[in-house]
């Protein structure tokens, strides 16, 4: 009786170690992105890393002389590289890690079309961007995804007089379809 009980002890005292070695992210996810209309996708590179392609239709608004203009459309591409570092003590906590629920460090870049209702050949939104940002997400058991992200990028445009550095400010709002 003395020996199991020794035995179940030491399993107990184990069973953080297993923990650890258990934290990583989702293999591959699918997002249906709602509040900036596009699909993304979500694939492990490491334990502890993805890599997150997406492809929205985001709105923008023109300034025109009369004020603010009506809405506008631009298909824009994303791609980052994220590495999420607080899985282990999101776990500790009690917090729900999966889904790639937790904070994360990014490099990514991003390639902005001209508007789709514009005619003009060079357009204000055309061109690409490189950044870095940090950000969260979470993913609830509903299926609902949030994500936010903040940093600083360079962008550069077709126009040279709009290729500077500029603040990131990302969010979306989604629903994953698929979570392996």
């Amino acid at each position: 009786m003395i020996k199991n009980k020794c035995l179940l002890y030491i399993l107990l005292l184990s069973l953080p170690n297993y923990a650890q070695d258990s934290i990583k992210v989702s293999s591959n996810m699918f997002k249906l992105n709602i509040l900036r209309t596009g699909l993304a996708y979500e694939k492990s590179v490491s334990k502890l890393s993805t890599i997150n392609l997406d492809a929205n239709f985001t709105p923008f608004f023109k300034k025109e002389n009369s004020g603010i203009g009506s809405p506008k459309f631009f298909l824009n591409f994303n791609g980052h590289y994220r590495y999420y570092y607080n899985l282990e003590k999101r776990l500790k906590k009690g917090k729900n890690i999966s889904g790639n629920s937790g904070n994360y460090l990014a490099l990514g870049s991003s390639y902005y079309f001209k508007s789709l209702d514009e005619s003009r050949a060079v357009s204000f939104n055309d061109g690409f961007s490189t950044s870095a940002v940090w950000g969260l997400q979470r993913t609830y058991k509903s299926g609902i995804n949030i994500n936010i992200n903040t940093g600083i990028g360079y962008n550069f445009n077709k126009q040279t007089i709009n290729s500077k550095i500029k603040p990131i400010i990302n969010f979306t709002i989604g629903w994953v379809i698929f979570n392996n």
